[in-house]
């Protein structure tokens, strides 16, 4: 099993609609159990099950299901998670183990650009070297991007958080 939907280490933006998805290479699916996925929510509680539905023939199958996770977790915490499946021969394949599950964090808040600084509206200067400074309200950044009119509204800038 590989290619898993939430990745791990990954970002989940609406807990209402988190789609799980993996892909099976399996030569031998046994069609009544399909893939299980398990999770909950990493400060507490026991682990939930749901079955993905899969799609494809032997040996390349694509399981997914679309779960509604906000009974489990909220805005800024960790969802655990892994995948468990079993072939026709009983052999059991999984990604992620509850000992050592995949994890995903919640982030449901819109990141929000508080003040740009060093310079007022409608300034100028003759420098040929321009340092924006800007500061944000978000727990976790990723990238913040400066649009000017110098010659049309074009993105000049991206900064990416590392």
């Amino acid at each position: 099993m590989t290619n898993t939907t939430p990745a791990n280490g990954s970002y989940i933006a609406d807990a209402t609609t988190t789609l799980f998805n993996i892909t099976l290479t399996e030569q031998n699916l046994n069609d009544s159990i399909n893939i299980t996925v398990y999770f909950k929510n990493s400060a507490a509680g026991a682990y939930t099950s749901d079955t993905l539905s899969c799609t494809g023939t032997a040996p390349n199958y694509q399981c997914s299901k679309t779960i509604n996770l906000d009974a489990y977790v909220g805005d800024g915490s960790t969802l655990q998670f892994f995948f468990n499946t079993t072939d026709q021969a009983g052999l059991t394949g999984t990604n992620g183990t509850q000992a050592s599950p995949l994890t995903a964090t919640v982030d449901e808040t819109s990141p929000v650009v508080n003040t740009l600084n060093n310079y007022n509206n409608n300034s100028w200067t003759t420098s040929t070297t321009i340092t924006f400074g800007f500061n944000t309200t978000e727990t976790n950044p990723d990238t913040c991007v400066l649009y000017h009119n110098a010659s049309g509204w074009t993105a000049n800038i991206t900064y990416v958080h590392s």
